[in-house]
């Protein structure tokens, strides 16, 4: 419920469900759950701009991930840091975090993962002005996207280059992105 709330903008309820599902964790000594719901409430935080109370309940998420070994939510969580690094023109934090998610998501050959890794590596790129290499990794992610008939990737990807063709002052090909993210 906490994550659908998270998905719909209602931060505060979120919060609720999550301190709830902490607590139900704690009182059945479910170790795993507990930095499920840490990330889940750093992205919250992160969400709502509270960049301190995001990385704190982050960075326990990525201990009690490693400590657990649960490396499916591991390469989320560090996702979730390197956005918040890039929310806070931290950019080589931001960068590391990618890589070391990438890092994971490529030993686990999770193409979708990698894809998902490189559109916000372009980000970072296209704020650091290295358009030439945001374009690589955004239509690589692109490809990906389409291969998996991921639609939200596809719109993401078609917004990404839509901005960068505005940045390079290639407004014709901006807009035509545009309009495909729209459509």
């Amino acid at each position: 419920i906490g994550t659908v709330l998270t998905e719909l903008g209602q931060y505060d309820l979120a919060l609720d469900h999550f301190s709830v599902a902490t607590r139900i964790s704690e009182a059945i000594n479910d170790i795993d759950g507990l930095p499920y719901n840490q990330d889940a409430v750093g992205d919250v935080f992160l969400r709502k701009k509270d960049f301190k109370k995001a990385e704190s309940n982050l960075i326990k998420a990525l201990k009690n991930t490693k400590a657990r070994k649960l490396t499916v939510l591991e390469p989320r969580v560090l996702k979730h840091l390197a956005r918040l690094y890039f929310e806070t023109e931290q950019f080589d934090m931001a960068l590391a975090s990618y890589d070391s998610a990438a890092k994971i998501y490529k030993n686990n050959s999770n193409h979708f993962g990698v894809a998902e890794v490189d559109l916000g590596i372009s980000e970072i790129l296209i704020a650091q002005d290295r358009f030439d290499e945001a374009q690589k990794k955004i239509e690589a992610s692109l490809a990906t996207a389409k291969n998996f008939n991921a639609d939200k990737m596809s719109i993401d990807c078609y917004k990404l280059l839509s901005n960068l063709a505005e940045r390079k002052e290639d407004f014709i090909d901006a807009l035509d992105y545009y309009k495909k993210y729209k459509q």
